[in-house]
């Protein structure tokens, strides 16, 4: 279930990216960490930030027994 999501300008630059983990211990699997959240700087200001956050718990959801998400 981990994954990283990537954020892309119309020319096909990456401008943003974001990681979700999910704990492998049997006991910690309702455990994820979200990490590598980044933004380049000239995409500040444009929800990029916002979008990649909100992508990323909409598709934490949907994992099975996923309580928690850890930054």
């Amino acid at each position: 279930h981990d994954f990283v999501l990537g954020a892309f300008a119309d020319t096909g630059e990456l401008i943003g990216s974001v990681g979700l983990a999910v704990e492998s211990r049997l006991k910690q699997r309702h455990k994820a960490l979200l990490f590598g959240m980044y933004v380049a700087p000239e995409a500040g200001s444009r929800g990029v930030g916002r979008a990649l956050l909100t992508a990323c718990l909409e598709r934490a959801r949907a994992i099975p027994g996923l309580e928690q998400v850890n930054l």
